[in-house]
């Protein structure tokens, strides 16, 4: 699910049941794998890479993992 504001970069993976808040935005190449919870206004960083069933509450770095 995205919710309402929310943009997204280009060529994001984005896995089954992922849940991105609003208002959240992501860079380019940003993996989400299954069951990944964004919370709204946060920044996922270019190349980062998400783990299966993380919970973001904050900004994440380009290129973390």
């Amino acid at each position: 699910m995205i919710a309402h504001n929310c943009r997204i970069g280009k060529h994001n993976i984005i896995c089954s049941q992922v849940g991105i808040a609003g208002s959240t935005t992501t860079g380019d190449y940003v993996v989400m794998a299954g069951q990944v919870g964004i919370k709204d206004h946060v920044h996922i960083g270019e190349g980062a890479v998400l783990g299966a069933m993380a919970g973001v509450i904050s900004d994440i770095p380009a290129k973390s993992q």
